[in-house]
């Protein structure tokens, strides 16, 4: 979510930009409440069988789409935080990004880490 809350904090606005994290998001989340267990509705598989069939009821799909809506909600706050108390380096690192356009890992190390 990290590119969504970048474009609001410096855009003030969201674009089209970010949709990958959107997909992206969503499917982890979804995979840690339906696959991994991990939310208030317990250790129980709810994803599809081989067959495509789910045998869930409408009420637990419900609370399935009420859990991973609060994730990515818990995702996008704790993006725009960690971005809003770093946003000097933000910055920083979207002016370097509109001339260069990518940079690797150890750059952007470089630009995070510098004093």
């Amino acid at each position: 979510m990290g590119g969504r809350a970048a474009e609001e904090i410096i855009f003030g606005d969201i674009t089209t930009g970010a949709s990958q994290d959107i997909e992206y998001v969503t499917s982890i989340a979804r995979r840690m409440v339906c696959e991994f267990g991990m939310s208030s509705i317990g250790n129980i598989a709810l994803k599809p069988d081989a067959d495509g069939n789910t045998m869930i009821s409408a009420e637990v799909a419900s609370r399935i789409d009420t859990e991973v809506s609060a994730l990515i909600d818990q995702a996008y706050t704790t993006a725009l935080n960690i971005l809003r108390e770093k946003e000097d380096k933000l910055m920083v690192i979207s002016e370097h990004l509109i001339q260069v356009e990518t940079i690797d890992g150890e750059e952007l190390d470089r630009m995070l880490f510098a004093a």
